[in-house]
């Protein structure tokens, strides 16, 4: 969190950013962020040890993300105004 707190957010009960799986933010965090969970390599000391939490950061500062982001609000924004 930007406080530098640590919170816990239960995806099943929809207390998430996104509560409906089948959308278009879903998707574009599962393609790009799917294979975090992957082993980097298959032996040695860091096999067991997964760095997920430097890719998350990487991501969650990506142009790319960014990007994406302000395209989907903007699309919200306009079919908002039409309603």
């Amino acid at each position: 969190l930007k406080d530098n707190t640590r919170g816990f957010i239960d995806l099943d009960i929809g207390l998430a950013f996104y509560r409906n799986k089948d959308n278009v933010l879903a998707l574009f965090i599962e393609n790009k962020t799917g294979d975090f969970y992957k082993p980097r390599q298959a032996y040695g000391d860091l096999a067991s040890v997964n760095m997920v939490i430097y890719d998350c950061i990487d991501f969650y500062h990506s142009k790319e993300l960014n990007v994406f982001l302000r395209k989907i609000i903007s699309e919200r924004n306009i079919g908002n105004d039409n309603d």
